[in-house]
């Protein structure tokens, strides 16, 4: 709680260290949310929750085209879990969420600190998801952030080359099955490159698993991942995006592991404007360098339509090929000038492998329905 409490207290002196900044671009906002679940089938059955994100960001320029940025934001959270009056569980914390520092040049920048680093083209379902925890069905995208040391260096054909190194993370994105080792350093990187209609990339990531999770005799297990991905605009929007990982050690008889995603959109000139996506996940791992064993397959149906300016409904249809199960997402979302409710509904299997966790708790793919109210300064 000391740390955590430290984090408040900087947050704080830094916003109130506004008028030494003065001269420079300062900004304060704030994300205030509350929900309420209610999952017939789940062991708690009610969930409230209550969330205050400030964030303080600022700008210093040293001339026209040099220049440093921060940004400093909190988390602070409640929620309760309860079956009856008799039976409540609930917590409470404070944490931080994102703490940076940015130097920037017109074609250069770098930025350490806690921050969120995603890539990939996927909307949904996620190879190259290794750094962040963002689930589609859920509202406020929230996402756990990352200590790193992030470089990017862009070329005049907007190609750019990304180098990143990693420490002190206990988790990383949803793609870790086994937790990374805080105490070892990742390092990573990425070329991201214009081709016509589109763009493709390459990226590379090595770390280092826990040892105490791993085994005993082989404390040290590295991780090296490899990811590949691409996107197009050819009237229809298309892409695909992959990751290929293996252990230096075998762990459970699994030591290579395979995620395929592709996947397209449109948007039918029908009313408003009726927004499709589709996209497939084939994965696959075992011990074998070409086998494509334990083969799986998800798919997943997004249908979007804005009903007015500030209204929008949507479906999100989840299948499992091989478990032969389905899971139906359903939204609606209005906007007020400074508030945003969402009704979300949950139909169908009450557990399904290989479906992202949410931020906020892991229930999202129990049937059921939550409120959530949102106000954004």
């Amino acid at each position: 709680m000391r740390r955590e409490m430290a984090w408040f207290g900087l947050l704080m002196l830094l916003f109130f260290m506004q008028d030494v900044f003065a001269q420079n671009k300062v900004d304060f906002s704030q994300l205030l949310y509350a929900y309420l679940g209610y999952y017939p089938k789940y062991e708690t059955v009610y969930e409230v929750g209550l969330g205050y994100i400030p964030k303080l960001s600022a700008e210093v320029p040293i001339d026209s085209l040099h220049g440093f940025k921060m940004e400093a934001s909190l988390t602070l959270g409640a929620t309760a879990k309860f079956r009856g009056f008799e039976e409540i569980n609930g917590n409470a914390g404070i944490s931080p969420y994102r703490l940076w520092i940015r130097y920037a040049t017109p074609q250069a920048e770098a930025r350490i600190g806690l921050q969120s680093i995603e890539f990939g083209s996927a909307q949904f379902l996620r190879p190259l998801q290794w750094f962040d925890q963002k689930d589609p069905n859920d509202p406020l995208r929230m996402s756990r952030g990352v200590y790193a040391l992030l470089g990017r260096y862009y070329f005049p054909n907007n190609a750019n080359v990304w180098g990143w190194g990693l420490y002190g993370n206990k988790q990383l994105g949803l793609q870790y099955v086994v937790p990374v080792s805080p105490k070892h350093l990742g390092l990573g990187g990425r070329f991201q490159l214009p081709i016509p209609k589109g763009e493709a990339a390459i990226s590379f990531n090595r770390s280092t698993l826990h040892q105490e999770v791993v085994m005993q005799n082989k404390p040290i297990v590295h991780e090296n991942r490899f990811g590949f991905d691409a996107k197009a605009d050819l009237k229809i929007g298309v892409w695909v995006e992959m990751s290929f990982s293996t252990l230096s050690e075998a762990l459970n008889k699994v030591r290579y592991r395979r995620l395929l995603t592709f996947g397209v959109d449109y948007t039918v000139g029908l009313g408003n404007g009726l927004s499709l996506q589709t996209e497939h996940l084939i994965s696959s791992f075992g011990d074998t360098r070409l086998e494509w064993g334990n083969l799986d397959v998800l798919s997943v149906l997004s249908l979007q339509y804005p009903l007015t300016l500030s209204d929008m409904i949507g479906i999100m249809v989840y299948r499992q090929w091989k478990s032969e199960k389905s899971f139906v997402v359903a939204q609606y979302r209005h906007d007020f000038r400074k508030w945003t409710v969402f009704a979300v509904g949950f139909l169908g299997a009450s557990q399904q492998a290989n479906l992202p966790e949410s931020e906020i708790e892991a229930t999202m793919f129990t049937p059921g329905i939550r409120f959530l109210l949102m106000y954004h300064r």
